[in-house]
This record gives structure tokens, sequence and C-alpha cells, in this order.
């Protein structure tokens, strides 16, 4: 399960799964892989506000998918009430404004590990949206702001990194381990049946 302290930082457990078509049988291949690099501004592509989440009106660049970042900024006073698609992927999400609320259908992060960030930049924010990730998250939040995630997330764990606010008040199902670099977690969650009320750790920086 903690596979991840196995491997010198940058790299990680990579699985893949295959049926041989001869003999029908399943092929799990095992890897030692690096990380991905973090996606770059070409990736972009920004919340207007207007229509829906799969309207490619809605995007400045498009509907995002496993390739690209989600951006939620000041542009063009963009509505901060965002209903997620039920089959909503993202490679990456970045909250640069205040008071942005994700909800609705489930968030899927399709990107390679080292580049499925959530990115604080500033503002106060939530994830209400359940949020699926067949790789480790990270969750960059800088100082003077905080992001809530309340839905259920399923992941293979989560960094947190950045001296702001994380609240997790979601239900989580984690293989692998939750980290915490600096900054202040409120942790409010239902871990597989075992519920742990209200702990909070803070570590300076």
């Amino acid at each position: 399960v903690a596979c991840d302290n196995v491997f010198a930082d940058g790299r990680h457990l990579k699985v893949s799964v295959e049926t041989d078509e001869t003999s029908g049988e399943t092929l799990f291949n095992v890897e030692n892989a690096p990380d991905a690099d973090e996606l770059g501004e070409e990736a972009d592509t920004v919340w207007t506000g207007s229509g829906f989440w799969n309207s490619p009106s809605a995007w400045s660049a498009g509907v995002p998918d496993g390739g690209r970042r989600a951006v939620f900024d000041a542009t063009g006073a963009a509505a901060t009430e965002v209903t997620v698609a039920d089959d909503a992927q993202v490679g990456a999400v970045s909250f640069d404004a205040d008071g942005y609320r994700l909800s609705g259908g489930a968030l899927a992060f399709a990107s390679a590990k080292g580049a499925a960030v959530i990115d604080v930049r500033t503002g106060a924010h939530e994830i209400a949206s359940p949020i699926a990730s067949v790789v480790r998250l990270e969750a960059k939040i800088a100082r003077g702001s905080s992001l809530e995630l309340s839905g259920e997330m399923v992941s293979r764990g989560l960094d947190k990194l950045g001296s702001g606010w994380l609240n997790l008040s979601g239900d989580l199902s984690m293989m692998g381990t939750l980290g915490f670099d600096s900054g202040s977690v409120r942790f409010d969650s239902e871990i597989e049946g075992s519920a742990l009320d209200s702990l909070i750790v803070r570590q300076s920086d």
C-alpha cells in the first residue's frame, strides 16, 4: 500500500494491467517510473462562468481533459458556483481568485503522478464534488489561502504543500499515505469506516 516510501523523491510505482490474448491471464506490469512534470501554462483552460461544464464556450481553451489544467480565476467576473459534469476529467486544478465552490459530478484526475495537482494561489475555495485519482494527489495552498475537500475522495494518497489551510471534511479512501509539508490541516473525515473527530495538524514553516 505505502509503496511511495520505497522510492527516491521524484519516482513512483507505476502499475499497468493487460490481458494475455493467448492464455487469457491477467498480467500486472510494475515499473519504477519518474514523476511527471507539472502541467505548463499551455495546458491551461480558464473557466469563463458562462454555460455548462461540458460546453466549450464555458472555457477559454475548450473543456478540460486529463492533459489540461482547469483554471478558476477572476476572468470575466466568472460565476463561482460551478456544477461539475458527471464525466468530468482534469489533469490539474488551479484557483487564483476567491470563493469558488465545485459541486455535482465526480472530478477525475487523469494525469500522471507529479502533474495531478490542486493549486490554490489565492482565496478560500471548496471542492464538494467527489474526487477520484489513480495517482497520488498534491494540494498546494499558498499562505493566507484555504481549501476544503468536502466530497468523497478516492486516491493513492495526498500530499499537502504550502503554508495555507487544508480542511478534509469528506470521506477518504486511500491506498497510500497522507503527507503534510507545512501550514495547517483540519481533519474531520471518515477513513474506511473509522471516524476521526476534527483532528487539526499544524506545522510551522
